[in-house]
């Protein structure tokens, strides 16, 4: 809500085979590539060091239709070992 101004947002959790899936969907304002490469905030570069912790990775990309979405896969035999 603070960046977005979204008024919807759709999670999604699934795990398939020996992967986690968590998906993250809002109608908002999409972000731009441009913000991706320069963000000043620590937003989501500790996102991204988050999901390096968790042997996984993370992906921010903004919607043809207008919001953005952010995909994290993780291996469940790290979530195990937590």
């Amino acid at each position: 809500q603070k960046h977005a101004q979204a008024s919807e947002v759709e999670v999604t959790l699934e795990i398939e085979r020996d992967t986690l899936k968590l998906e993250i969907v809002d109608n908002g304002v999409s972000i731009s590539p441009l913000d991706l490469q320069r963000s000043r905030g620590n937003g989501l570069g500790n996102m991204q060091e988050r999901a390096a912790l968790l042997e996984g990775e993370i992906v921010i990309t903004p919607r043809l239709e207008g919001g953005t979405m952010v995909a994290l896969t993780v291996p469940m035999n790290v979530i195990s070992k937590a």
